[in-house]
């Protein structure tokens, strides 16, 4: 939702640039995305796990432990937490259709609605002697 309504500001520049982008994960199919997912959590050449070798080992060489990179796919807890990962990258684009479309008819609504025909005729019979047919 935080996304949906970034994306919807008016000051925010190139914002067709910014939704394309946020919308890939609906536009690619998902056994390509869980592919790309299964590449990216690589036990050895993953980019998740480098990045976590990056940040992780310099900190716990201070306090003397190895760093041992983590099996995603063996470790049931791991799994979890790569499949919730997953799910969220495939989700979010369609919530936030959602929330784009409710927050753009929202704005669309106007505050105080043009009078009509007939509510002008409703007011004129209301204010004739006579009953209107």
């Amino acid at each position: 939702m935080l996304l949906a309504c970034l994306v919807q500001r008016p000051f925010l520049k190139s914002r067709s640039v910014y939704q394309v982008l946020l919308m890939i994960p609906c536009a690619v199919p998902s056994f390509i995305s869980i592919l790309v997912f299964k590449g990216f959590f690589n036990q050895h050449f993953g980019e998740v796990n480098i990045f976590l070798k990056m940040i992780m080992e310099p900190a716990l060489a201070m306090v003397g432990i190895q760093w041992q990179t983590p099996d995603w796919f063996s470790d049931p807890h791991l799994a979890r937490v790569m499949l919730l990962l997953v799910n969220a990258w495939l989700g979010y684009p369609y919530m936030m259709i959602l929330y784009m479309g409710l927050s753009s008819r929202s704005q669309a609504i106007p505050t105080r609605p043009a009078p009509s025909k007939a509510q002008a005729l409703d007011r004129t019979c209301a204010s004739s002697p006579c009953p209107c047919p």
